[in-house]
């Protein structure tokens, strides 16, 4: 919440909000079978059929997602906690 605080222009800084944060498992796994189920994956750059365990494909893939709320009863203020939620949590998601 300091984050998106610092972000407020300073007359704004006194507003009171509340950060929601939801955290999820977006995997649909069955763990009885995560390492074991050879799947056949077609690769098009080469025109070849490899097989591949299901537990290495699924590596790549984040174990956990996570949704921010900000919550405030002073409803004017919500064009200036938009831009500051931005500014506090944008930079750290982006990749490339």
């Amino acid at each position: 919440m300091a984050c998106i605080r610092q972000a407020l222009p300073v007359s704004w800084r006194h507003l009171e909000f509340q950060l929601d944060i939801a955290t999820q498992d977006p995997r649909n796994i069955d763990p009885l079978i995560l390492g074991e189920s050879p799947l056949p994956i077609y690769d098009p750059v080469t025109a070849e059929m490899r097989v591949e365990l299901l537990g290495g494909l699924l590596e790549s893939i984040p174990p956990n997602r996570v949704q921010y709320c900000i919550y405030t009863t002073d409803a004017t203020s919500e064009q200036l906690l938009a831009p500051a939620y931005d500014a506090a949590f944008v930079p750290l998601t982006t990749t490339g």
